[in-house]
């Protein structure tokens, strides 16, 4: 089994089983992993990173904040800027799924 096909099994799997994405995952890891070093993601520079643009950034976010998986805050001297956050049990969920 390649690489793609696993890939799509896992991807199968969580929607089944967990009702999340492959790339919901992946932003839910990412958030998980800038937390650990203190960053703190924008709907842009996470859209970026996760190579997806920024309305599908927001559409995902948007789906795993109605979960309550992730929280928006605004920057307070930046009221433009929306810092996304993990919650604590979307790291829960996190560690489940990945365990």
């Amino acid at each position: 089994m390649n690489a793609k096909e696993v890939v799509e099994v896992y991807d199968h799997l969580l929607k089944k089983d967990q009702s999340i994405s492959m790339d919901r995952l992946a932003l839910l890891a990412k958030l998980e992993q800038a937390e650990d070093r203190g960053v703190k993601y924008t709907m842009t520079k996470l859209a970026c990173t996760l190579g997806i643009s920024p309305a599908t950034c927001t559409v995902a976010v948007d789906n795993l904040e109605k979960k309550s998986l992730v929280t928006r805050s605004m920057n307070v001297s930046d009221r433009r800027e929306v810092n996304i956050h993990l919650t604590e049990r979307g790291k829960s969920f996190l560690q489940e799924v990945l365990s």
